[in-house]
């Protein structure tokens, strides 16, 4: 089996090689409060390494509110609200399971922070990793 050449998601490629990688961000909270998005289903914070970029690709979150603040603390919200999805049960209506294509960069030394504002919620985020 041969090596994909290009990675990326729906229309957005980059050419394959040393310097570019898939990258998976997730966060299953119980409870509400700011966290940080852990790096591919583990218990580490996610944060954009230096000298390179993060390119949010997509968003899939369920049954709740959501809040997307980067910054370069783990929980921090100075750098201000970059997104909310507005799904949920509250003012902005019930759309549960709901996914997003975006294209959002993250600067080098930022995680990405999230308010969820229900119980029970799940988010993934879908990005390439590139060279700043």
């Amino acid at each position: 089996m041969s090596e994909p050449i290009t990675i990326g998601y729906g229309t957005n490629k980059w050419i394959k090689d040393a310097s570019n990688k898939m990258i998976g961000l997730y966060h299953n909270y119980v409870g509400n409060g700011f966290q940080a998005l852990n790096l591919n289903f583990t218990a580490v914070p996610y944060q954009v390494p230096v000298g390179k970029k993060l390119i949010v690709l997509n968003i899939r979150t369920s049954y709740s509110d959501f809040d997307f603040y980067i910054n370069g603390t783990i929980g921090g919200t100075t750098g201000g609200k970059r997104f909310h999805t507005g799904s949920g049960s509250g003012s902005y209506g019930a759309m549960s399971h709901t996914n997003w294509d975006c294209y959002m960069e993250v600067p080098a030394g930022n995680y990405i922070n999230t308010y969820i504002t229900s119980n029970s919620n799940g988010i993934t985020l879908i990005g390439v990793e590139v060279d700043a």
